[in-house]
């Protein structure tokens, strides 16, 4: 399966884009609801134009799929609310579904999300329990095959 990126952003772009939205809506975000947010925005936008969002390849851990270069740019938050404000530049034609997936998103609650992200069968799920790869990567090509079953 040929995986195309939609986008020209990196997952750490899209992750302050969203960190900033919600801390100016004065809903912040934690560090693991915000992996989640980054994983199914993911999802959804390939299962919405049949291309990725980010190039970046999440990692199977624990409570679900993390990019890890933001989980550690975000690490010094702790379990708490991330409260900062970035200046990212995002094009026109992508921020209305950014706007509506992280605000739908961020209404969750970050256990919510992690149990949705281990679904059986879910992408986590193969690499994580199925092939016990703990912190394995999770390819694209799987996200991939996961949005194209979402969007049937």
């Amino acid at each position: 399966m040929k995986v195309q990126i939609g986008t020209e952003y990196c997952a750490m772009e899209i992750a302050e884009y969203a960190v900033s939205r919600r801390y100016r809506h004065d809903t912040p975000i934690s560090n693991l609801q915000l992996q989640k947010i980054l994983y199914f925005l993911q999802v959804i936008h390939a299962s919405e134009t049949g291309e990725l969002l980010f190039a970046d390849q999440f990692e199977a851990w624990p409570y679900g799929p993390v990019i890890r270069d933001v989980y550690v740019k975000f690490s010094d938050c702790g379990g708490f609310p991330i409260k900062r404000e970035f200046d990212t530049e995002i094009n026109d034609s992508i921020r209305p579904f950014l706007d509506a997936g992280v605000d739908m998103l961020a209404e969750k609650s970050p256990w919510e999300l992690v149990r949705i992200s281990h679904a059986e069968g879910s992408p986590w799920d193969v690499i994580y329990n199925q092939k016990r790869l703990h912190k394995g990567i999770i390819p694209n090509e799987l996200i991939m095959q996961c949005a194209s079953e979402v969007s049937e």
